[in-house]
């Protein structure tokens, strides 16, 4: 009979030749769509023009960009003001301003994730400027006056939650650059648009267990009496604070300004408002960068100049890791950058990722070694094709000869055995005969 591994369309050896099938398409498709890729030549293109960048920057742009005098100057409102202006007499107690002056800072930037591992690419000095604001905490009064928990950060269980307002009700806070080249140059000033320091937002739950998950998330599961929500409609809260602002200025008639970057030709929404995503388990926002305000130093947020982190100990008791010094303070990171620096130009080439891919001959190498393979797989799947098509050949040879025997009557045995013994003794007659020399006279009488 068929062995029982073999039966049924769903059985071992089936199943196996079906993934080997998959697996050798795959590999064969991605090795051709190499092939294919390798007819250009991508990485040299990129890589030379950011070389010819870092040439550019080493030759004339970074020895005029270090000659250069920033100071930083953030005016604030508080909370509960919106963007309103400090002239006004009714809020221009509720406001405050502090100014630094920015150093130069030449720290190496991060490595680059290239797969050639940089091969053809310069290297180049770095230089930036650098500064940091500390502003005052955002935490209420009743968050600075508990003691300390023991162990390590506690949620609350209580139905008093200290609160934040939304985006549009948080403090704001503009920062004003002021350049100028040389101590009797003239000094050039430019803005950011108001940003919030510290805002509460609302994200939508994610079932099942959606508390749960809004703790992993390090936000806040807040009560329907707070939030003003139904139970069944409650959603996890989470507290942003501005972290840190990078722009990137370039000189045009002598005067230096915010160096927009153009997306795409595209125009984005025109609201100011970044929107939330969750990315790798964590809320956080994401702008929606307008062309207006696309002078930051990230590819991945739109270019956007500012940068918004997660508050993981709102909500939570006073503890080693959720310190009292931590609340009491805001501090803000400020850098400048060089439009023409090279690091911002291999942002722009790779989108962020900071890989440049591969070359040619790499392509080629890999897109042979992926045919190789796949043709090498694609043999189980043949093979057990030609097996199928065999053992159904010798199966019906069988059936046809079993079928063939049992259509034979059993009745007519006998009859067939004694006309075969008759014809086996005519055949051994004449073979006796000529062993005794008997001819056919003597046989007659």
């Amino acid at each position: 009979g068929v062995p029982m591994r073999d039966k049924g369309p769903f059985s071992g050896p089936n199943i196996a030749a079906g993934i080997a099938a998959v697996v050798s398409v795959v590999l064969i498709s991605v090795g051709l769509s190499s092939l294919s890729a390798s007819r250009e030549d991508t990485r040299g293109k990129m890589v030379a023009d950011y070389d010819r960048r870092v040439e550019s920057w080493d030759v004339n742009e970074r020895a005029r960009f270090a000659s250069l005098e920033f100071n930083v100057t953030a005016r604030w409102t508080a909370a509960g003001t919106g963007q309103g202006s400090c002239s006004n007499a009714s809020i221009a107690s509720r406001c405050g301003s502090t100014w630094r002056v920015m150093d130069q800072v030449m720290t190496s930037e991060k490595p680059f994730h290239d797969e050639e591992r940089g091969q053809g690419l310069l290297h180049y000095k770095p230089l930036k400027f650098q500064s940091s604001i500390t502003f005052a905490g955002y935490y209420p009064a009743s968050e600075l006056q508990r003691l300390p928990s023991q162990g390590g950060a506690r949620r609350r269980r209580t139905r008093e939650r200290p609160t934040l307002p939304r985006r549009e009700g948080a403090a704001h806070v503009t920062f004003t650059f002021s350049v100028r080249n040389g101590s009797r140059g003239k000094w050039s000033t430019f803005s950011t648009l108001p940003l919030p320091m510290a805002y509460s937002e609302v994200g939508p739950p994610q079932n099942p267990s959606p508390e749960a998950k809004c703790r992993s998330d390090q936000g806040e599961w807040p009560h329907s009496s707070i939030e003003g929500g139904s139970f069944r409609d409650r959603q996890c809260l989470a507290v942003h604070r501005l972290e840190r602002i990078c722009v990137q200025v370039h000189q045009a008639n002598g005067t230096w300004k915010l160096h927009r970057m153009v997306i795409d030709g595209v125009t984005p929404p025109a609201s100011q408002r970044p929107s939330s995503q969750r990315r790798r388990g964590h809320w956080r926002p994401q702008a929606l960068t307008p062309p207006a305000e696309s002078y930051g130093c990230l590819p991945k947020d739109g270019w956007s100049p500012h940068f918004y982190g997660q508050d993981s100990c709102w909500g939570h008791e006073i503890s080693d890791r959720c310190t009292l010094e931590g609340r009491k303070s805001h501090i803000v990171s400020v850098m400048v950058r060089n439009a023409n620096d090279p690091f911002l130009r291999a942002e722009e080439l790779t989108h962020g990722t900071m890989n440049f891919g591969l070359s040619p001959a790499s392509q080629r190498v890999d897109g042979i070694a992926l045919l190789v393979v796949g043709l090498i797989i694609c043999i189980i799947p043949i093979a057990r094709c030609c097996f199928r098509v065999t053992s159904r050949g010798s199966a019906g040879e069988e059936e046809q000869r079993s079928f063939s025997s049992a259509r034979e009557d059993p009745r007519d045995e006998p009859q067939r055995h004694s006309q075969s013994q008759e014809q086996q003794a005519q055949q051994e007659m004449p073979a006796r005969a000529q062993v005794y020399g008997v001819g056919r006279e003597d046989e007659d009488l």
